[in-house]
C-alpha cells in the first residue's frame, strides 16, 4: 500500500510540475507589455516558503529595475549597474497565479504582474524550469 501510495505521489508532482510549463516549447512569443515601461524600485521582498516580508533595508541591498521601450532593461543593485541586456514578455501558464513572464536574453525568465503602479516578480528560474516555492520581489514605479 505504501508504495503504491509514493507511486500515485510521484506521478501527481510530474504531472503537476509539468502543467506549470511556461511555454510549449520554453520560449517566449515577441511581445512586450507596455505597462513594464519605467524605473521601479523595490519596495519589499516576500520569501514563499516562510512568507517572511523584508524591506530591501532588512535585505540589505537597494535595486531599481529600467525597462525601456526598444525591449532593453537593466538593473541596479546599490546603485551599481548588475546586469543589462534585452528582454521580452509573453502570456505563461499559471505559475504561482502570475499569467505573464518577462524573458531576459532568452535564457531565463521570471514571472510577473502589475497592479496599481506595484510590480510583483516571483523568483527567476532558467526557461524551462520551474520553480516550487520561490520569493516575490514588489517594486514600485517612479
Amino acid at each position: 500500500m505504501k508504495k503504491l501510495r509514493n507511486a500515485l505521489f510521484i506521478v501527481g508532482f510530474t504531472f503537476g510540475a509539468l502543467a506549470c510549463n511556461p511555454s510549449k516549447d520554453g520560449s517566449p512569443s515577441p511581445e512586450r507589455d507596455t505597462q513594464l515601461s519605467g524605473k521601479w524600485e523595490l519596495t519589499q521582498i516576500r520569501y514563499g516558503l516562510t512568507g517572511k516580508v523584508a524591506t530591501p533595508q532588512e535585505a540589505g541591498y537597494t535595486e531599481t529595475l529600467n525597462y525601456n521601450n526598444d525591449g532593453t532593461f537593466n538593473r541596479l543593485r546599490n546603485g551599481k549597474e548588475e546586469e543589462k541586456g534585452s528582454f521580452t514578455t509573453a502570456n505563461i501558464e499559471n505559475i504561482a497565479g502570475f499569467t505573464t513572464a518577462i524573458y531576459y536574453q532568452n535564457t531565463t525568465y521570471q514571472p510577473y504582474r502589475i497592479q496599481e503602479n506595484i510590480l510583483r516578480l516571483y523568483e527567476r528560474a532558467p526557461i524551462g524550469g520551474v520553480l516550487a516555492d520561490g520569493a516575490t520581489y514588489e517594486y514600485r514605479k517612479l
